[in-house]
């Protein structure tokens, strides 16, 4: 089963150091951040800017995009 598992890894990191895709590094990457994520926990104050980020950008699109759309349209009194 060892012996499978760790074929398959290194032909997955042969084929990817080929190909250009860096399967590895961003494989690694990933497993960096989840572990940090897991092991240092955002504070209350990075939660609220995460919070207030994609807010803002939620509310930014609609006044952008669907408030002039409403203001121009003829049919609203």
């Amino acid at each position: 089963m060892f012996y499978i598992l760790s074929l398959i890894l290194t032909l997955g990191f042969i084929f990817s150091a080929v190909s250009g895709t860096n399967l590895m590094g961003s494989l690694w990457d990933q497993i960096t951040q989840k572990i940090s994520g897991f092991a240092f926990l955002k504070t209350q104050n990075e939660t609220v800017i995460d919070n207030l980020n994609s807010q803002y950008n939620l509310l930014d699109k609609f006044f952008s995009d669907t408030a002039l759309d409403l203001l121009q349209n003829e049919d609203i009194p």
